[in-house]
């Protein structure tokens, strides 16, 4: 089982064993995993929860920006080779759950 003290051994990790893995440095707090490729290649898993939060924090985006932002340019990427993977939590999205004061 892999162990890391930090999210940041975990991207050296993913660099040194992927060189194609598609990392998203000014987003390492979001980093919650390693999966596999079909390949049995590492990549990194994202929690989206923490990308939005991240986006609305760090760049004063409001909730539906943040959301819509995601969607188009971190998601839409789109699958390719080395593309991360995405945790979406069951209880954020299964409906549109809008933080507190964002109503």
């Amino acid at each position: 089982m892999l162990s890391f003290q930090n999210n940041e051994e975990a991207l050296d990790y993913l660099t040194e064993q992927n060189t194609e893995a598609y990392l998203f440095p000014d987003l390492t707090e979001a980093l919650t995993g390693i999966v596999e490729s079909g390949e049995g290649k590492p990549l990194a898993l994202y929690d989206v929860e923490k990308i939005v939060q991240i986006l609305m924090d760090r760049d004063g985006m409001d909730y539906a920006g943040a959301v819509d932002f995601f969607y188009y340019n971190i998601y839409g990427l789109g699958e390719r080779p080395g593309s991360p993977r995405f945790l979406f939590r069951i209880s954020n999205f299964c409906g549109e759950r809008i933080p507190a004061g964002e109503e």
